[in-house]
């Protein structure tokens, strides 16, 4: 038979309760022992994953109402549909290259950084999304108290990706 399940949910241990649950969904179909047992585990590991995703995005400050899916394309005829698109595969992440939203207020700007931050969340990525003034005035309190090097290994360590908002650019003269 062929199971497709990932190789980390060899050790799923799967509470009464869900058990209970799918032998009454599955005992209407009557599957048989293998097919009942694997629809089971897939349920496990959907169930972990969905944690798992929701784990991440309560981590990340994103707000989950900022998705793709939401974004109005056609409030800014100016952006490039396809560019975006492609950003939601991911590929920059794994490519570790860097995105910078850059335009006037009101563009859209915090939506799309919220939406691809979203979507990195659903890919497995470790993301935090946050105002860049904020972020630096925590790494600078850190100096006051002299935690400065763990707060900023902390970021380093658990965080894969940073979607800031708010980076103010003057041009000189």
């Amino acid at each position: 038979m062929n199971w497709p399940l990932r190789s980390n949910s060899c050790g799923c241990r799967v509470s009464w309760t869900r058990w209970k649950a799918a032998i009454n969904r599955l005992s209407k179909t009557k599957p048989r022992t293998s097919t009942f047992l694997a629809r089971l585990l897939e349920d496990e590991v959907e169930r972990r994953a969905q944690k798992q995703l929701e784990l991440r995005l309560r981590r990340s400050t994103v707000n989950s109402t900022k998705t793709l899916e939401s974004f109005d394309f056609g409030f800014n005829p100016n952006l490039n549909r396809q560019q975006i698109l492609e950003l939601a595969t991911g590929n920059y992440i794994r490519q570790k290259k860097n995105v910078l939203l850059c335009g006037p207020t009101g563009t859209g700007k915090t939506h799309l950084a919220q939406a691809l931050a979203h979507e990195a969340c659903r890919q497995g990525f470790d993301v935090y999304f946050g105002n860049t003034h904020k972020l630096l005035q925590y790494l600078q309190a850190g100096r006051a108290d002299h935690s400065f090097e763990r707060r900023l290994h902390s970021l380093a360590h658990h965080v894969e990706i940073l979607a800031l908002e708010g980076a103010s650019f003057r041009a000189k003269g």
